[in-house]
């Protein structure tokens, strides 16, 4: 069993790899370029990452139980500019070739 699972995590794509380590290590396992990684990658693919809507729905659900009010999740600052691209800019950026790409962009 063992070999196997090596197997399957040698396989997997470091996209792969930094979702596993978010969804089961947590956010601050990643390291900060993973994390602004991660911001985008959601804003790119939001259907990978329903698990962690779902969890957080859940917190502000007991929450919202116990009398308290929803937790405002802050990023750091590094990782909190990553919020602001929209999921076609970022499809048009992945698409173009690096010549394309004003200097900000590279």
């Amino acid at each position: 069993v063992a070999s196997l699972k090596g197997l399957v995590t040698s396989m997997m794509t470091p996209a792969e790899e930094v979702r596993r380590r978010h969804r089961t290590e947590g956010w601050n396992a990643l390291m900060l370029p993973e994390q602004q990684w991660s911001v985008l990658d959601r804003i790119r693919s939001p259907e990978k990452y329903d698990w962690l809507d779902d969890q957080e729905k859940t917190e502000d659900l007991d929450r919202e139980r116990k009398g308290l009010k929803p937790l405002k999740r802050k990023l750091p600052r590094a990782v909190r500019a990553m919020q602001g691209y929209a999921r076609g800019e970022l499809e048009r950026v992945a698409s173009v070739t690096f010549d394309k790409l004003t200097r900000q962009e590279r």
